[in-house]
């Protein structure tokens, strides 16, 4: 059934998008009042994450990202799942 994902470690997100009426967060205050439906998603996809907070009915979006700031993801050389117990 996964093909050639199976037997691969993969991180998945639930999220939620939001309708912003084309307006880029990253550019100039924008809110929302009305999201998409859920998606699951490759982790590997995501290259920013914001926050929003309760404002007039609707949400205003916290977006801190810039060209300069992303998030990475690495893996520790040091440790391996063979070392740890769960």
């Amino acid at each position: 059934m996964f093909g050639v994902f199976r037997g691969k470690l993969h991180l998945l997100a639930h999220i939620t998008p939001c309708k912003t009426d084309g307006k880029d967060a990253t550019q100039e205050l924008t809110d929302y009042c009305t999201e998409t439906a859920p998606i699951v998603t490759d982790l590997g996809t995501i290259h920013a994450v914001i926050g929003h907070v309760r404002t007039r009915k609707c949400y205003g979006i916290i977006d801190r990202s810039s060209i300069s700031v992303r998030a990475t993801f690495e893996v520790d050389s040091e440790s391996s799942s063979d070392d740890e117990e769960y």
